[in-house]
């Protein structure tokens, strides 16, 4: 435990000698992806699935493949027109 705890001190200080060398453009680099690391080790610890079978099971919901068939249908043709009209 006391070696691990010299060898995080010896790279936390190795880390601070070429940090405090770096233009403030790099550093913010550097702080970018110092954040980046934190919310991609976040990910994998919570990396667990969601379970949604059920979710809808007491609503009731009686939609045919046909309705999302024509509700795609419909809300593709109303955007073609709007970015046509956009683009007129």
């Amino acid at each position: 435990m006391i070696q691990n705890a010299i060898g995080v001190q010896t790279l936390q200080n190795q880390l601070y000698q070429e940090v405090k060398n770096l233009s403030s453009k790099n550093m913010a680099e550097l702080l970018n992806f110092v954040s980046y690391i934190k919310y991609r080790d976040g990910l994998k610890s919570t990396n667990r699935p969601i379970i949604l079978e059920g979710l809808w099971e007491a609503i009731p919901f009686d939609v045919t493949d046909e309705d999302v068939r024509a509700l795609r249908q419909q809300l593709t043709q109303q955007t073609e027109d709007k970015l046509n009209a956009l683009f007129s």
